[in-house]
């Protein structure tokens, strides 16, 4: 178990600082500059980047694929 000792001696578990769950209920939790983040939290953030990437593919195909032109020479009416 990783701690962190505070400057009065004291020692206090890590918590993630977005979920807040301690380092005892991850598997792993990453330290930034005065942060933490938990495996399960990075995640559900690469889900969000992954499902915005689609939808950002999808508007691209979807925007850039040309559509049919109208022929009056196939046209129905007479």
């Amino acid at each position: 178990m990783t701690v962190m000792k505070k400057s009065n001696g004291r020692t206090m578990k890590l918590h993630c600082s977005f979920c807040g769950k301690s380092q005892d209920e991850v598997k792993k939790l990453i330290a930034g500059p005065m942060v933490y983040i938990c495996d399960e939290c990075i995640e559900l953030c690469n889900e969000i980047i992954q499902e915005e990437a689609k939808r950002e593919r999808f508007e691209y195909i979807k925007t850039s694929i040309p559509k049919p032109m109208r022929s009056e020479k196939y046209s129905t009416s007479m």
